[in-house]
Formats: structure tokens, C-alpha cells, sequence
């Protein structure tokens, strides 16, 4: 027997004229309350928030997502909350199987759920998980100017964070891929004067400074960071994943060899970083090794490889062999 949710979604947004729709019939079709704040929007993402049935707030940006999604939370009028960016959307379907599967105890304050980032050639993805969905409580507030966190918050108030297979998809990397890279970097610079041996902000802004393509930075913060104690599992399977295509790019194959030394139990994960190590491997002249990995059904199947290069190394590898 699961537990009904009555819970509110806070959705903030600028300028998300071309993304807030999806993110706010998804929220209707199971929240009581649909929250949108608006921090500037010169187009008409606030008329689309009203038209489409959302309660309308505006708050004046000052450089810092906590202020602003606690700002959000002061209109909650139900029991949870669920958090959405302007550029995600639920699935709803995943939702509904955990509210029905679940019975959540008095002892929860959270759920984490697993957010998928489409990425800008949509053929590709990554997973994490984070937590989304929370007690409505005038305790529970959110930390951190960028990547701001509520699990510390409700740790605090002596709850606990289940996981769960709720899925939210999220394009936001797939657009405006230099100004989000921009805006994100100066915050998260600010952080770090304030916090400078903070890993968990370090790792942030590598990744920042890696999807901007500047990989040098990227590269001497993660070298910095990636077996540190305060970063989680996750996060350091995907540091050293960064520090060997970092290797591949340099061609060091040493270096690759050393970096991707693990297996994750992420078989997404896994396969792209087996799929690293076959690039390496071809680079080098070693093509039957390549091709004993690409064949994997691990490595075709994680959605971290893109499907176009691994045929063209198919392609490849078979002109070799009729040569």
C-alpha cells in the first residue's frame, strides 16, 4: 500500500519562454499547487506560467539559487514539495509506481529521485540522483548559492532520504550551453573564495570548466580532487572518467590506464568508460582489443556512448580487416 503525496511543485524560472511548458503540465498532473518564480524574464514566460494555471511570484535575482527557491517555498501550501527547473518535466508514469509501491514512513524528509540530462546531440545522456522531493517544513530550507543542496537541512531536522526510481528528465544541457557555463562559473567562484577547500564545490566547477571544453582547469581541479573523502561515489567514478578522456584527448595513455583503473556499478558508466579505453586501444594500433570491447553488451548498451562514433570505429575496424 503506497502514500498519496499532497505535495506543490516550485518551478523558478527566466526567460524559459521555450522550455517552462513541458515542466508545468508535467507538475499539474500531480500537484495540487504549481509555483513559478520569475527572476527577470524579458519574454513571456510569466503570461505562460498564469495562462497555464501556475501561481505567479517574482523575485529580484541577486546571484543565488538557495535565496531564491526558499523564496518559492514561502507559498507551500501542502505537506511536499517537488522541485523542477523551467528546462525538466517528471515522468509521471514513475511517479505514480513509487506513490503506489511506497509507504513512507513519519521518519522520511526526502526522496531522492534520478534526473536525466539530455545532452545537446539528444542521443546521449547521464543519471544522477539527487534529492527533488521534501516535507513542506519551515526547517527544511535550501544551502549554497549554485547547486544548491536541502539534504543537509534535513539531516538536521533528523530525518532520513530514501532513494527511489522517480525519473525527471532535464534538457537545460543541451541549450544555451555558454551562458549557463558563464553563469555558473562566476557563482561557483564566489563559493569557493568563501569556502576554498571545499571539494564538492571544486568538483563543480571542474565540471563547469570541463562542458565548457576548457579542459586544462578542469583537468588541475580534478587531479586536485578525485579520491577525496568528502565526494561521493559517484562523483568520483565521474571525476577520473573526466581525467582519462582529458588523458585521451592528450593521447596519454599511461595516464588513461591509471584514471580508469575501477569498475562502476553504474553499467551506464561503466560501458563509457570501458568505450574510453577502446579508443585508446585503437589510437595505439591494438585493434582486436578494441574490438573485443566495443562488442560488449555493456558498452553498446550505456547510454553515455554516442551510438555515431561507436559505428564509425565499427566502420573502421572493418575496413582493417579486409585490408
Amino acid at each position: 500500500m503506497g502514500t498519496k503525496l499532497n505535495i506543490a511543485a516550485i518551478i523558478l524560472c527566466k526567460d524559459s519562454s521555450e522550455a517552462i511548458l513541458n515542466a508545468i503540465i508535467s507538475a499539474k498532473s500531480i500537484c495540487k499547487q504549481v509555483i513559478v518564480v520569475d527572476t527577470g524574464s524579458t519574454d513571456n514566460t510569466p503570461q505562460i506560467a498564469t495562462k497555464n494555471g501556475c501561481e505567479l511570484h517574482f523575485f529580484q535575482w541577486c546571484n543565488d539559487f538557495s535565496k531564491a527557491r526558499n523564496y518559492a517555498l514561502k507559498f507551500v501550501r501542502t505537506d511536499w514539495v517537488l522541485v523542477l527547473d523551467s528546462d525538466e518535466a517528471i515522468n509521471i508514469e514513475s511517479y505514480l509506481d513509487f506513490i503506489k509501491s511506497t509507504k513512507i514512513a513519519d521518519k522520511v524528509g526526502g526522496i531522492r529521485v534520478k534526473i536525466k540530462n539530455l545532452l545537446a546531440d539528444d542521443k546521449t545522456s547521464t543519471e544522477h540522483s539527487y534529492t527533488r522531493i521534501f516535507r513542506a517544513n519551515k526547517k527544511i530550507k535550501f544551502k549554497g548559492k549554485i547547486h544548491e543542496q536541502i539534504a543537509d537541512s534535513i539531516f538536521e531536522c533528523n530525518l532520513e532520504i530514501i532513494d527511489s526510481d522517480i525519473l525527471i528528465y532535464h534538457w537545460g544541457y543541451s541549450i544555451n550551453k555558454e551562458e549557463r557555463a558563464n553563469r555558473n562559473r562566476e557563482l561557483l567562484e564566489e563559493e569557493i573564495k568563501e569556502n576554498e577547500n571545499d571539494p564538492w564545490l571544486k568538483y563543480h566547477l571542474a565540471e563547469t570548466e570541463f562542458s565548457a571544453g576548457n579542459s586544462e582547469k578542469s583537468k588541475s581541479i580534478f587531479e586536485e580532487i578525485y579520491n577525496s573523502q568528502f565526494l561521493t561515489q559517484e562523483q568520483k567514478e565521474t571525476s577520473k572518467i573526466r581525467l582519462g578522456q582529458i588523458a585521451l584527448k592528450e593521447e596519454n595513455f599511461e595516464k588513461i590506464n591509471y584514471y580508469l583503473d575501477f569498475k562502476s556499478s553504474d553499467t551506464n558508466k561503466e560501458g563509457f568508460r570501458q568505450f574510453i579505453i577502446a579508443i585508446s586501444e585503437l589510437i595505439q594500433g591494438n585493434f582486436e582489443r578494441t574490438k573485443d570491447i566495443i562488442d560488449k553488451f555493456i558498452v553498446r548498451n550505456s547510454n553515455l556512448v554516442p551510438k555515431e562514433q561507436l559505428a564509425n570505429i565499427e566502420t573502421l575496424l572493418k575496413k582493417m580487416e579486409s585490408n
